[in-house]
């Protein structure tokens, strides 16, 4: 986290030492930070997945091979599996990988403990719950773990598995991307006594030609600001993210239009409230203090 930490603030202020001392303002954009602070995030990742593992002062190798050897094989067998079956970058499968080994050894010592219970006659369902109030802190970090994982599937599913297009479309015409075929069906305008607006209306279906849904999204402009603000249209699931953003109008039947398939974003929409959960089990305290 402290390396994570010293890499962002190096590229916040490195235009700025650049300028001091160089007398030139070298700007640091995306690629600096995915180049660098993706690995150091992954090896985070990685530490998470094993530190469970360690207990303090009482790990043997012995042990330690015996609860990796399940994580670690899930692990290799899905990074095998995703090189065969993609051509995605190597570090997309690296990634996933270090999720699965992550993930698999929460959910081996959750079942372990769980197990544990139901020998003293607990139902396995309440015995998962009853694990977390009999240690809170252990198994509410586990639970910010697992929220931590869902933002960095939904990263990792932008950044590798992310389909974008740029082009001009005319109403009638489709564009192919992905899973979708997309179709500009209208374009209309909205005058107000305060703002412009251009709307248009896109049909979006399957490749079998299945409607799946009917999207709008509009360009509005305000003649007293002189700002212009961009709606784009969005179809949201929790496999993916379809978005069509209106760039520009070119006339009264053809547009300029950005489609974008954002996987995954959802999970990371979703990390953030059992981030806070987990936070929350973590913090509650076991008994609280009576007053005198």
């Amino acid at each position: 986290l402290v390396a994570i930490t010293f890499v962002t603030l190096w590229g916040l202020i490195f235009p700025l030492i650049s300028e001091v001392f160089a007398n030139e303002t070298v700007t640091v954009g995306a690629p600096y930070y995915n180049s660098v602070n993706g690995p150091v995030i992954l090896a985070l990742l990685f530490v998470m997945g094993i530190g469970p593992n360690l207990s303090w002062r009482k790990t043997s190798n012995k042990n330690l091979k015996t609860n990796l050897l399940l994580p670690v094989s899930l692990a290799v067998i899905l990074f095998i599996i995703l090189l065969i079956t993609t051509s995605r970058p190597i570090m997309s499968s690296l990634s996933l990988s270090v999720l699965m080994l992550v993930i698999s050894t929460i959910l081996i010592e959750w079942l372990k403990g769980s197990y544990r219970l139901t020998k003293g006659g607990v139902p396995w369902f309440i015995s998962f719950f009853k694990l977390i109030l009999n240690n809170k802190n252990k198994y509410g970090g586990y639970i910010v773990h697992i929220s931590i994982l869902l933002v960095a599937l939904g990263v990792i599913g932008i950044n590798f598995y992310q389909i974008k297009v740029d082009k001009v479309i005319s109403i009638g015409e489709k564009i192919d991307i992905g899973n979708y075929k997309v179709e500009l069906i209208e374009i209309r305008n909205n005058e107000f006594n305060d703002r412009r607006e251009k709307i248009a209306t896109f049909s979006v279906t399957n490749k079998e030609d299945e409607l799946i849904s009917i999207m709008e999204g509009n360009n509005t402009f305000y003649p007293s600001f002189n700002m212009a603000s961009i709606r784009a249209a969005i179809n949201s699931n929790p496999v993916e993210d379809l978005y069509i953003i209106p760039s520009d109008f070119i006339s009264e039947s053809k547009m300029k239009i950005i489609i974008s398939i954002n996987p995954l974003v959802w999970w990371m929409w979703i990390g953030g409230p059992i981030f806070i959960l987990g936070t929350l089990i973590s913090l509650w305290p076991n008994k609280l203090l009576k007053e005198k």
